[in-house]
């Protein structure tokens, strides 16, 4: 056989499994590149005033794996207070929602981040799954859109309007179905957020990193649980809330003023 017809065949061969290879290939390759939490890092005050402080570098890779993990053993430590959970609505999740920061190629801050940037990487992933086909689609958009289905009632007219309205109906369908699964993702990328900073105060005593995380997200961990039946006993204990609130009281006092920054 002629290596001419063998190039053609493999590209048949591919394009049979219909987006499946494509899908396969692009999630080993794509979010390799973006790298997080390079905003703080590249902070001029940061540059300034602590310069020889490292920082593992965390791809989007590396956080989704992360994520993935992370809500496996959620799931098994909140399954006795809830037995209802969509497990594999929780799986797809973390393995979906950051395949528009991939498209984009660029992390944006949490803190930061607006509503624009939510529908761009939304868009973008859509585009980009979208070679998997209508059935398998379905499921694709509600996994990525649950990160954003954790708004409480009161909100959800502001925090949903640059979707589009067929969008609007899968969040308000989330709300109203999956909310206990909305909040245990919005509160487990919350925690992940918080694991990460806790390592690098401990191997490189970047202690700018650690003070800011938890001074913004130890009151996430408090609504957590109030919202989420058996966090508080499995997740985030009161022994838990008492040492990261006294950690993150020593840093404050013991850094510069100028070394606490906002994430932008």
């Amino acid at each position: 056989m002629k290596i001419e017809n063998v190039d053609n065949n493999l590209k048949l061969l591919e394009k049979s499994f219909s987006g499946l290879n494509d899908i396969n290939q692009y999630v080993q390759t794509s979010l390799t590149p973006v790298v997080r939490w390079s905003s703080i890092k590249k902070s001029w005050l940061y540059t300034l005033l602590h310069p020889n402080v490292k920082i593992r570098k965390q791809n989007d890779l590396e956080h989704s794996f992360a994520m993935v993990m992370l809500l496996i053993n959620l799931v098994l430590k909140l399954r006795p207070h809830n037995p209802n959970l969509d497990t594999l609505l929780l799986l797809m999740a973390p393995a979906d929602h950051e395949f528009g920061e991939a498209e984009l190629g660029r992390d944006v801050c949490h803190l930061v981040k607006d509503k624009r940037d939510d529908n761009y990487e939304y868009l973008a992933f859509i585009r980009r799954f979208a070679c998997l086909g209508d059935e398998a689609m379905v499921y694709h958009r509600q996994a990525f859109l649950l990160q954003f289905a954790g708004v409480e009632a009161k909100e959800q007219a502001k925090a949903w309007e640059i979707f589009s309205e067929a969008d609007k109906d899968i969040l308000r369908w989330l709300w109203e179905n999956k909310f206990l699964e909305a909040y245990i993702f919005k509160y487990a990328e919350r925690l992940e957020y918080i694991l990460y900073a806790l390592e690098q105060g401990r191997i490189f005593r970047n202690y700018v990193i650690t003070e800011e995380v938890l001074r913004h997200h130890i009151s996430d961990m408090r609504q957590a649980c109030d919202l989420i039946p058996g966090w508080e006993e499995k997740v985030w204990t009161p022994n838990i809330h008492n040492l990261a609130m006294e950690i993150q009281r020593e840093l404050i006092y013991k850094l510069p003023s100028k070394m606490v920054l906002s994430r932008n």
